[in-house]
């Protein structure tokens, strides 16, 4: 099976020493509607595996209010943060 490598496109990047809640502002709802699209496709492409992490309580807050202003579910929201930041990261190795 040949997988396609796309990168999740729209979302803003945030470069090193970027405030996340600042790069999440310039991001529109198109961006969102892209990134969860494509989120869905690669769900779709590769099995999931259950992930037990622990997370700052704030972080979590923050994350579920940002995905609700988003109109995501708070752990599609996770995912795709995660998905888009091993992408960026994909390159260093």
């Amino acid at each position: 099976m040949t997988r396609r490598n796309k990168a999740v496109t729209g979302v803003p990047e945030v470069a090193r020493g970027d405030r996340l809640d600042e790069a999440l502002a310039r991001s529109t709802p198109e961006d969102w509607d892209r990134a969860a699209e494509h989120a869905r496709e690669a769900a779709r492409l590769a099995p999931s595996i259950p992930l037990s992490l622990r997370i700052p309580a704030r972080g979590l807050a923050l994350a579920k209010q940002i995905a609700a202003k988003k109109g995501l579910p708070y752990q599609t929201y996770l995912k795709m943060l995660i998905h888009e930041g091993i992408e960026r990261d994909r390159a260093l190795l």
